[in-house]
């Protein structure tokens, strides 16, 4: 039996160094686009939505990585009690500033915009993406995270379909 751990503090035990080698580079691209991506927004409306998909993507890989056993990582990703400054910490603050960077990048197209109006579903969706920021700030304990990345979750899967879909994927 193969057994895979994912580690709350530091550098756990791993059933192979490599593994967490993977893991900790993998780690290291997500932090450098949320560092990257936190400080501007596009001036462009169509690179809003270009690049919102971008972020999405790159998140959705990053909690994918683990092939086969992803559904594990998920479980111990939005429930696990963590300290602060662990691998998972960093994981789940990573992925909290991205889809807080695709909420200011889409709340940026302006109402008058023919994008929202051609694309209603997209920043319908905005909206429920933007009701979990409004009671969770990035900080807190497990239960908060797992409150907000439930809630989060299906309509960040969602609206990256939809942007797919709506062409914005393909550049």
């Amino acid at each position: 039996m193969n057994i895979k751990y994912y580690s709350t503090v530091g550098n756990g035990p791993t059933s192979e160094h490599s593994e967490q080698s993977k893991d900790d580079r993998a780690l290291a691209i997500l932090e450098g686009i949320a560092e990257q991506t936190s400080a501007s927004v596009p001036p462009e409306e169509r690179s809003c939505l270009i690049l919102s998909h971008a972020l999405i993507y790159e998140t959705t890989q990053y909690l994918a990585r683990h092939g086969d056993d992803s559904a594990a990582y998920l479980s111990v990703f939005m429930n696990t009690a963590t300290p602060s400054g662990s691998h998972l910490d960093r994981s789940r603050k990573c992925v909290f500033q991205l889809t807080n960077t695709v909420v200011r990048y889409l709340s940026s197209v302006p109402a008058s915009s023919p994008l929202r109006t051609k694309h209603s579903g997209i920043f319908d969706l905005l909206g429920a993406l933007q009701a979990p920021f409004m009671v969770y700030d990035g900080e807190g304990d497990a239960q908060e995270w797992t409150q907000f990345w439930s809630r989060t979750q299906p309509i960040i899967l969602e609206l990256g379909a939809q942007l797919d879909q709506a062409g914005f994927g393909a550049v």
